[in-house]
């Protein structure tokens, strides 16, 4: 489990909402997983999730859903 500021937890919705839905999950548990081994400073959160975010979105169809 991370523990997050108020502040931090506001960035990582936000950026939630740039994702499709379907893909929101995966964005969180790859940056619950990077962040484990890191601190939850401001900056290594910013860098984490903007890496996560590419980790996520280079996956497949990042915009088309995947099939049931």
């Amino acid at each position: 489990m991370l523990r997050l500021t108020d502040e931090e937890l506001s960035r990582v919705q936000d950026l939630c909402r740039v994702l499709p839905q379907w893909k929101r999950s995966e964005f969180l548990q790859e940056l619950a997983r990077r962040m484990q081994a890191q601190g939850t400073s401001d900056a290594d959160l910013r860098r984490e999730a903007a890496t996560a975010m590419r980790a996520v979105l280079g996956r497949g169809h990042a915009w088309v859903p995947e099939p049931d």
